[in-house]
């Protein structure tokens, strides 16, 4: 197994709330992430997130910024930007966007 492969099974998406998806190894590293980067308390992050399923990673599509392209699913563009080095945890999707 190359490093993409072993990175590729350790990312996540995870829903924060209703309108963001967020990127991360694990749903603690994300926690962390959005409470920084929000100045959110735990508790409130922790009552808001879930992680996608399989299914919903297969399914789920992101669109480019005039919401009219498919840029792939979820599970597609994760994989492209592991593929790209992109580092995580990180921001990843917005209903708002």
């Amino acid at each position: 197994m190359d490093e993409k492969q072993k990175l590729e099974i350790l990312v996540n998406v995870y829903c924060v709330g209703e309108t963001d998806w967020y990127a991360g190894r694990n749903i603690d590293e994300v926690i962390n992430y959005v409470m920084k980067v929000f100045d959110i308390p735990q508790e409130d992050v922790e009552k808001d997130i879930c992680l996608l399923t399989d299914e919903q990673m297969n399914t789920l599509e992101m669109f480019d910024d005039d919401h009219r392209t498919v840029l792939g699913t979820f599970r597609e563009v994760l994989d492209s930007r592991i593929e790209s080095g992109m580092e995580f945890p990180c921001f990843f999707a917005s209903r708002e966007w």
